[in-house]
């Protein structure tokens, strides 16, 4: 008798054990669903033609100073200018949030849009962090900050130089 107690109690474990198994193989697999499906989306974003001439119309702006960037781009000047900017900037921003929450890994940044997303700042880091000291805003943009400087520490590892094209340059001679 002591024996069949022994078995059900056995059986019940491995059913348990099973149980427990297939759930967390479940909650994995639904993860990764949900995470491919949110890259998916950022990608279909980044990949439509809109963000294309949005791209281009960003990185040919040209500017000699911080004054003069407010001049020709600002919100004040240029309020379709400054709304279209902040919009792909902000969009940005909340990329490299959800990097740095882990909610996309930098690996699939990279291999998509490492190049823009980097240059992109580069160019703008000067004026981003004078509207960050102007406005006293130190927070401005910080999380596309961070996924720029993540991206170029994976240029680093692979090896790659993703050197910013000549007419992105702010003032190319």
């Amino acid at each position: 008798m002591a024996s069949l107690e022994f078995l059900a109690v056995v059986v019940s474990i491995l059913a348990l054990a099973a149980s427990i198994t297939y759930y967390s193989m479940t909650i994995r697999n639904q993860t990764k669903t949900i995470r491919l499906e949110l890259i998916k989306d950022i990608w279909d974003w980044i990949s439509e033609e809109d963000q294309y001439k949005k791209f281009m119309q960003l990185m040919t702006m040209t500017w000699t100073s911080y004054e003069d960037f407010q001049d020709k781009y600002g919100g004040f000047t240029k309020p379709d200018d400054y709304a279209m900017r902040w919009s792909v900037w902000s969009k940005l921003n909340g990329l490299g949030y959800m990097v740095k929450e882990g909610a996309v890994d930098v690996e699939s940044v990279y291999d998509h849009s490492a190049s823009r997303v980097i240059w992109m700042w580069q160019k703008f880091e000067s004026i981003i962090r004078a509207d960050r000291e102007r406005l006293g805003s130190g927070y401005l943009f910080k999380w596309w900050e961070y996924l720029a400087g993540e991206l170029v520490k994976e240029a680093e590892k692979r090896g790659e130089l993703l050197i910013m094209p000549h007419g992105f340059k702010n003032n190319p001679e």
